[in-house]
């Protein structure tokens, strides 16, 4: 799973995963920012397929990317995170954090058939096997969700990837105030990322996720006149936000 939100502000980026693949990057010598930036391309993409579907939902990108949070988004999509899942069975669920609309995506690999691995929501009635290029969005925080576990018969390499792509209004606001904080405090996001990959000891890690904390804090004060206002999607307001 991959976004600026999860990188960013959540208390579990502070770990050995999350410096590695730090270190990853600059072992490979990536170009700053080039991840970001083919996600971003593979997200505009998909968004753009969907668009083309779904015209309506042109409304939802405009309200979600205002000035006060372009770049927070990732490529020009309303979404802040994507996931990348194989093979994977998911159980029935709800994502009450996830705002309004949530996008899937599948993919196929290998050679092969596929049995079962049914995607399903029950309130609708609704259950289909994905095939390449099969996208459905809905509202992932009302409808209970899921996917049966897939069957690869013996002789078969196929294998199914599913991507969503997701908002957290919550992290979202919670990334906004971060950068606010942060500027005023006189220190950078790419600070705030190198001070995570190289948090070793649990005391260190401790230290970045309570500076976080702060620095959010901080920059949700400077909102506090109403300007917040501003940015929220009014139509995710159904769900309190803290």
């Amino acid at each position: 799973m991959t976004g600026h939100c999860l990188i960013l502000t959540d208390q579990k980026a502070v770990s050995p995963g999350y410096a590695a693949a730090i270190r990853f990057e600059g072992e490979a010598e990536l170009h700053p920012g080039l991840l970001s930036d083919l996600l971003g391309q593979i997200a505009d993409e998909v968004w753009a397929e969907v668009l083309a579907k779904i015209p309506e939902l042109a409304a939802f990108s405009s309200r979600v990317i205002s000035e006060k949070t372009r770049g927070y988004t990732i490529g020009k999509t309303p979404f802040t995170m994507m996931s990348l899942a194989k093979n994977l069975t998911v159980e029935l669920h709800l994502d009450f954090n996830d705002a309004h609309w949530t996008l899937i995506i599948w993919m196929h690999g290998g050679i092969g058939p596929i049995l079962k691995g049914w995607f399903g929501i029950p309130a609708l009635g609704l259950r289909f096997l994905p095939t390449t290029m099969t996208i459905a969005v809905f509202n992932a925080a009302s409808l209970t969700h899921g996917t049966m576990e897939c069957s690869i018969p013996a002789g078969s390499s196929a294998c199914r990837f599913g991507s969503s792509h997701f908002l957290r209004m919550p992290d979202l606001e919670n990334l906004v105030c971060l950068r606010l904080g942060a500027e005023s405090s006189g220190i950078s996001l790419e600070e705030l990322k190198d001070m995570a990959a190289k948090a070793r000891q649990k005391s260190a890690k401790g230290k970045v996720c309570a500076l976080r904390s702060e620095l959010i804090a901080a920059g949700k004060a400077e909102l506090v006149d109403g300007d917040v206002e501003a940015w929220k999607d009014p139509a995710v307001q159904w769900r309190p936000w803290s």
